[in-house]
């Protein structure tokens, strides 16, 4: 599953693995720290069974990061032994879909690991349903914000929100 659980001493949240050499995309606070972005201690674990909290297996750095648009794009660069990741490792990943491709009313699944539910430090994986409600497009044209009914508790920041493509 490509939606993954993150941790750090800042918290918990989720993120989404984008590629199969292990880049995630999250939100800018679950790895900020009091204002500071973490520079190690991030922590990526994965969903082995859905009714189990996931495995923590791998360590991430924050490679880029923007407050503004609460984004953060991190690289999973070892595993949890501090081992380098395997040559020709494949992770299970989503792509990136794009928003024009998206319209009103269209059915959405957002998977992420909120603390709802859980004892606190791992919970498994919640699956909520909405549909897409609207969009905020920037001035410029360079993001778009898509808005959800879908519930979205704490700890979900991150996860992967998916439509039928």
């Amino acid at each position: 599953m490509a939606t993954v659980q993150i941790s750090s001493d800042a918290g918990l949240g989720s993120g989404t693995v984008v590629s199969p050499d292990g880049w995630v995309l999250t939100n800018h606070h679950v790895v900020d720290d009091e204002g500071q972005l973490l520079q190690d201690g991030v922590y990526i674990s994965f969903t082995q069974d859905l009714s189990r909290a996931p495995i923590q297996v791998a360590e991430a750095e924050v490679v880029e990061a923007d407050a503004e648009l609460d984004l953060a794009l991190l690289r999973i660069k070892r595993d949890i032994l501090g081992r380098e990741l395997a040559a020709g490792l494949r992770l299970p990943f989503t792509p990136m879909g794009t928003p024009e491709e998206l319209r009103h009313g269209e059915q959405l699944i957002i998977a992420g690991y909120p603390s709802v539910g859980g004892d606190e430090s791992r919970s498994s994986i919640s699956v909520t349903r909405g549909v897409v409600s609207g969009m905020t497009v920037a001035p410029d044209g360079s993001w778009t914000w898509i808005k959800t009914d879908a519930r979205i508790n704490a700890g979900n920041s991150g996860g992967s929100m998916f439509n039928a493509s």
